[in-house]
């Protein structure tokens, strides 16, 4: 499988990259964009830990004002939150109806 061309680097070696980015609907400044990464029930290990930790990291802490385009994908800059999740198999079909809503 080939990795895609885009990823995100936190502060260990190796980037991640998430199964899914997507943008719910909304208004300008209202919808979001969202970085979902899924794991089977089975691989929740020390890694799963840090994927998940730097995917909230992320959500806490993005800011559009100190975003930085890279690369081939831009994405305008018009007031959208941006979140990411790591969700477990276990946990689909509690989490993803919320990751999936136009307003969280």
């Amino acid at each position: 499988m080939t990795k895609a061309n885009y990823g995100l680097q936190g502060w260990k070696r190796g980037r991640i990259y998430p199964g899914f980015i997507f943008a719910t609907g909304g208004k300008a400044g209202a919808g979001r964009v969202v970085g979902l990464e899924t794991k089977g029930d089975h691989l929740q290990n020390p890694d799963t830990d840090y994927k998940r930790d730097v995917l909230d990291f992320l959500t806490q802490n993005f800011a559009w004002d100190q975003a930085a385009p890279a690369g081939q994908l831009q994405i305008a800059m018009t007031g959208e939150t941006v979140e990411c999740a790591l969700v477990l198999m276990e946990n689909m079909q509690t989490r993803l109806p919320a990751l999936l809503a136009s307003h969280p």
